[in-house]
């Protein structure tokens, strides 16, 4: 039982690498929608089987959806803000997990007076509920302006930009600072050198920001949330 509560990490895991050449590559939407297809499909699979060894891949490919999403989410969210909103919008990403938390241990409880299967397939069954939102809210989403001016796109990038941060007015002095920042920084990281994975321990610093990384993971692991996930009966 616990190898299949750890599924979701340990696909998360192995997604999150993935993920960033999928996000810095084929855009953050799409890495987005990659996620979360993963995620619904996984979902079906999970409701679908009686074998506990199919169970725990689909939660594994459920971790990979989750750890594929969330790493082009936040880049999404931070990216495609205006300037005055990006922190509200950046803590409200964080803030929301909750939400999801909440529904997951409401449906989870909710199963425990409903006969038969569905006690355990119905909470597997709503994880369907907020990727497909996602997938809806992919349509009305544009594509970040940093990634588009990052795969030389930058008028693209720009009419994003006069779009959402100045009622598109391509002139307006905000918009040029952002599109001016943005290909700064863009020139500043097109040094090879500051993108290999040996720059974590190239300085005390970076090894220090990775030890932080490293240590908030494991402790939010450690806190004990996965112990009130229910088990369908065929694993007992």
């Amino acid at each position: 039982r616990g190898l299949i509560i750890a599924a979701v990490s340990l696909g998360s895991f192995c997604a999150f690498i993935p993920g960033s050449y999928i996000a810095d590559n084929l855009g953050r939407r799409i890495c987005v929608l990659i996620g979360s297809s993963l995620v619904i499909i996984a979902s079906i699979i999970q409701i679908s089987t009686q074998d506990h060894w199919v169970f725990f891949g689909a939660r594994v490919l459920a971790g990979m959806g989750v750890g594929i999403s969330q790493t082009a989410a936040p880049l999404l969210i931070t990216e495609s803000s205006h300037p005055r909103q990006r922190q509200t919008f950046t803590g409200l990403y964080n803030a929301l997990w909750f939400i999801g938390s909440i529904t997951s241990a409401t449906i989870g409880f909710a199963g425990l007076t409903i006969a038969g299967s569905w006690s355990w397939k119905l909470p597997c069954l709503t994880q369907v509920f907020y990727p497909v939102l996602q997938l809806i809210g992919l349509c009305f989403v544009s594509e970040s302006p940093r990634w588009l001016v990052s795969r030389g796109r930058k008028e693209d990038g720009m009419a994003i930009l006069a779009r959402y941060h100045a009622n598109g007015d391509v002139n307006d002095e905000l918009v040029q600072d952002e599109f001016y920042q943005i290909c700064k920084s863009i020139n500043a990281e097109a040094d090879k050198s500051c993108r290999r994975w040996s720059s974590f321990f190239a300085t005390r610093s970076n090894m220090h920001r990775l030890s932080i990384c490293v240590i908030l993971g494991f402790m939010q692991e450690w806190s004990g949330n996965g112990m009130r996930e229910k088990n369908p009966p065929f694993l007992a």
